[in-house]
Protein backbone atom coordinates (compact mmCIF):
# COMPACT_ATOMS: atom_id res chain seq x y z
CA UNK A 1 0.00 0.00 0.00
CA UNK A 2 3.23 2.38 1.13
CA UNK A 3 5.00 1.31 -2.69
CA UNK A 4 1.95 2.57 -4.01
CA UNK A 5 1.08 5.68 -2.37
CA UNK A 6 4.71 6.52 -3.42
CA UNK A 7 4.30 5.75 -7.24
CA UNK A 8 0.86 7.64 -7.12
CA UNK A 9 2.71 10.81 -5.58
CA UNK A 10 5.87 10.60 -7.67
CA UNK A 11 3.59 11.15 -11.18
CA UNK A 12 2.60 14.61 -9.80
CA UNK A 13 -0.88 16.42 -10.03
CA UNK A 14 -1.51 14.26 -13.33
CA UNK A 15 -1.93 11.12 -11.32
CA UNK A 16 -5.11 12.48 -9.45
CA UNK A 17 -7.42 12.55 -12.40
CA UNK A 18 -5.62 9.19 -13.39
CA UNK A 19 -6.73 7.69 -10.06
CA UNK A 20 -10.25 9.27 -10.39
CA UNK A 21 -10.40 6.92 -14.34
CA UNK A 22 -8.84 3.90 -12.94
CA UNK A 23 -11.78 3.90 -10.34
CA UNK A 24 -14.54 4.82 -12.89
CA UNK A 25 -13.02 2.14 -15.39
CA UNK A 26 -13.33 -0.66 -12.45
CA UNK A 27 -16.72 0.31 -11.43
CA UNK A 28 -18.12 0.54 -14.77
CA UNK A 29 -16.55 -2.94 -15.23
CA UNK A 30 -17.81 -4.50 -12.17
CA UNK A 31 -21.52 -2.90 -12.86
CA UNK A 32 -21.82 -4.00 -16.47
CA UNK A 33 -20.50 -7.50 -15.90
CA UNK A 34 -22.73 -8.16 -13.28
CA UNK A 35 -25.90 -6.97 -15.06
CA UNK A 36 -25.17 -8.47 -18.82
CA UNK A 37 -24.57 -11.62 -16.41
CA UNK A 38 -28.06 -11.74 -14.37
CA UNK A 39 -29.65 -10.72 -17.51
CA UNK A 40 -28.14 -14.12 -19.34
CA UNK A 41 -29.22 -15.72 -16.18
CA UNK A 42 -32.67 -14.43 -16.34
CA UNK A 43 -32.81 -15.08 -20.28
CA UNK A 44 -31.76 -18.64 -19.59
CA UNK A 45 -34.54 -18.96 -17.13
CA UNK A 46 -36.88 -17.72 -18.92
CA UNK A 47 -36.29 -20.33 -22.14
CA UNK A 48 -36.44 -23.15 -19.16
CA UNK A 49 -39.87 -21.87 -17.28
CA UNK A 50 -41.57 -19.73 -19.96
CA UNK A 51 -45.27 -20.15 -18.26
CA UNK A 52 -43.24 -18.58 -15.19
CA UNK A 53 -42.33 -15.76 -16.99
CA UNK A 54 -44.36 -13.20 -14.45
CA UNK A 55 -42.55 -14.28 -11.80
CA UNK A 56 -39.87 -12.20 -13.31
CA UNK A 57 -42.18 -8.82 -13.44
CA UNK A 58 -41.86 -8.86 -9.64
CA UNK A 59 -38.04 -7.98 -9.95
CA UNK A 60 -36.55 -4.84 -10.03
CA UNK A 61 -36.21 -3.96 -13.20
CA UNK A 62 -31.81 -3.87 -12.96
CA UNK A 63 -30.89 -5.66 -15.37
CA UNK A 64 -31.79 -4.90 -19.55
CA UNK A 65 -34.00 -8.57 -19.48
CA UNK A 66 -36.24 -7.44 -16.21
CA UNK A 67 -36.35 -3.82 -17.60
CA UNK A 68 -37.52 -5.54 -21.26
CA UNK A 69 -40.57 -6.97 -19.58
CA UNK A 70 -41.48 -4.61 -17.51
CA UNK A 71 -41.93 -2.33 -19.38
CA UNK A 72 -43.48 -4.49 -22.39
CA UNK A 73 -45.66 -4.87 -19.56
CA UNK A 74 -46.45 -1.34 -18.70
CA UNK A 75 -46.79 0.04 -22.35
CA UNK A 76 -48.88 -3.23 -23.17
CA UNK A 77 -46.78 -3.64 -26.16
CA UNK A 78 -47.78 -6.39 -28.27
CA UNK A 79 -46.21 -5.90 -32.09
CA UNK A 80 -43.53 -8.17 -32.34
CA UNK A 81 -41.69 -5.29 -34.09
CA UNK A 82 -42.38 -2.93 -31.46
CA UNK A 83 -40.39 -5.86 -28.91
CA UNK A 84 -38.02 -5.81 -31.23
CA UNK A 85 -37.52 -2.22 -31.38
CA UNK A 86 -37.53 -2.21 -27.65
CA UNK A 87 -35.31 -4.81 -26.99
CA UNK A 88 -33.00 -2.81 -29.44
CA UNK A 89 -33.07 0.02 -27.53
CA UNK A 90 -32.29 -1.32 -23.97
CA UNK A 91 -29.24 -2.99 -25.47
CA UNK A 92 -28.17 0.48 -27.20
CA UNK A 93 -28.45 2.03 -23.59
CA UNK A 94 -26.64 -0.63 -22.28
CA UNK A 95 -24.22 -0.47 -25.03
CA UNK A 96 -23.46 3.34 -24.91
CA UNK A 97 -22.93 3.08 -20.53
CA UNK A 98 -20.18 0.59 -21.59
CA UNK A 99 -18.83 2.82 -24.58
CA UNK A 100 -17.53 4.95 -21.29
CA UNK A 101 -14.56 2.69 -21.14
CA UNK A 102 -13.51 3.21 -24.66
CA UNK A 103 -13.76 6.90 -23.41
CA UNK A 104 -11.29 6.46 -20.78
CA UNK A 105 -9.20 4.11 -22.66
CA UNK A 106 -8.52 6.99 -25.51
CA UNK A 107 -8.14 9.64 -22.62
CA UNK A 108 -5.79 8.20 -19.95
CA UNK A 109 -2.91 7.74 -22.00
CA UNK A 110 -3.68 11.07 -22.83
CA UNK A 111 -3.46 12.07 -19.50
CA UNK A 112 -0.26 10.30 -18.43
CA UNK A 113 1.45 12.13 -21.13
CA UNK A 114 0.48 15.92 -19.77
CA UNK A 115 2.03 14.77 -16.29
CA UNK A 116 4.91 13.80 -18.43
CA UNK A 117 5.05 16.84 -19.56
CA UNK A 118 4.35 18.96 -16.77
CA UNK A 119 6.72 17.18 -14.96
CA UNK A 120 9.89 17.56 -17.23
CA UNK A 121 9.27 21.12 -17.53
CA UNK A 122 9.14 20.81 -13.60
CA UNK A 123 12.76 19.13 -13.78
CA UNK A 124 14.08 21.91 -15.57
CA UNK A 125 12.88 24.94 -14.72
CA UNK A 126 14.20 23.41 -11.34
CA UNK A 127 17.48 22.28 -12.43
CA UNK A 128 17.70 26.25 -14.54
CA UNK A 129 16.93 28.08 -11.21
CA UNK A 130 19.44 25.97 -8.85
CA UNK A 131 22.19 24.11 -10.93
CA UNK A 132 22.37 20.77 -9.12
CA UNK A 133 25.86 19.21 -8.11
CA UNK A 134 25.24 16.12 -10.06
CA UNK A 135 22.85 17.25 -13.19
CA UNK A 136 22.58 13.94 -14.95
CA UNK A 137 21.85 11.75 -11.65
CA UNK A 138 19.34 15.11 -10.65
CA UNK A 139 17.78 15.02 -14.34
CA UNK A 140 17.33 11.11 -14.59
CA UNK A 141 15.78 10.66 -11.35
CA UNK A 142 13.13 13.40 -12.23
CA UNK A 143 12.95 11.57 -15.63
CA UNK A 144 11.97 8.56 -14.10
CA UNK A 145 9.59 10.22 -11.55
CA UNK A 146 8.11 12.02 -14.82
CA UNK A 147 7.38 9.10 -16.37
CA UNK A 148 5.17 7.58 -13.90
CA UNK A 149 2.40 9.52 -15.24
CA UNK A 150 2.78 7.85 -18.38
CA UNK A 151 3.30 4.56 -17.00
CA UNK A 152 -0.30 4.95 -15.13
CA UNK A 153 -2.16 6.30 -17.68
CA UNK A 154 -0.99 3.30 -20.46
CA UNK A 155 -2.54 0.99 -17.43
CA UNK A 156 -5.68 2.41 -16.78
CA UNK A 157 -6.15 2.52 -20.57
CA UNK A 158 -5.06 -1.09 -20.88
CA UNK A 159 -7.52 -2.37 -18.28
CA UNK A 160 -10.46 -0.41 -20.17
CA UNK A 161 -9.72 -1.26 -23.13
CA UNK A 162 -10.00 -4.96 -22.42
CA UNK A 163 -12.65 -4.39 -20.53
CA UNK A 164 -14.79 -2.49 -23.13
CA UNK A 165 -14.28 -5.05 -25.77
CA UNK A 166 -15.24 -7.87 -23.47
CA UNK A 167 -18.60 -6.27 -22.47
CA UNK A 168 -18.93 -4.95 -25.57
CA UNK A 169 -19.03 -8.46 -26.84
CA UNK A 170 -21.19 -10.19 -23.83
CA UNK A 171 -23.73 -7.34 -24.98
CA UNK A 172 -23.70 -8.30 -28.70
CA UNK A 173 -24.16 -11.92 -27.20
CA UNK A 174 -27.35 -10.87 -25.13
CA UNK A 175 -29.23 -9.10 -28.03
CA UNK A 176 -28.98 -12.10 -30.02
CA UNK A 177 -30.56 -14.29 -27.38
CA UNK A 178 -32.69 -12.03 -26.66
CA UNK A 179 -34.00 -11.86 -30.00
CA UNK A 180 -33.95 -15.28 -30.39
CA UNK A 181 -36.27 -15.53 -27.60
CA UNK A 182 -38.58 -12.93 -28.68
CA UNK A 183 -38.86 -15.12 -31.99
CA UNK A 184 -39.47 -17.92 -30.03
CA UNK A 185 -41.96 -17.08 -28.01
CA UNK A 186 -43.90 -15.20 -30.36
CA UNK A 187 -43.60 -18.53 -32.75
CA UNK A 188 -44.98 -20.50 -30.11
CA UNK A 189 -47.87 -17.85 -29.34
CA UNK A 190 -48.66 -18.45 -33.49
CA UNK A 191 -48.67 -21.98 -32.71
CA UNK A 192 -44.97 -22.94 -34.09
CA UNK A 193 -41.42 -24.25 -31.90
CA UNK A 194 -38.07 -22.91 -33.09
CA UNK A 195 -35.25 -24.82 -31.28
CA UNK A 196 -33.29 -22.65 -29.98
CA UNK A 197 -31.14 -22.51 -26.20
CA UNK A 198 -29.72 -19.20 -24.95
CA UNK A 199 -25.92 -19.37 -24.34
Amino acid sequence: MTNLLHFIQSGGVMMLPIAIASLVAVALLIEHAWAIQRAKKHLNWLWQFPEKRDQLLLKKPNDVVTQYLTELEEEGIEAVDQKKHLAGQLILTQERRISWLATIAAIAPLLGLTGTVFGMINIFFTIAGNPPANPLADLSRGISEALVATAGGLLVAIVAAIGNHFLMNNNDDLAMDLEAWINEHEAKAGGKTLAHQAK
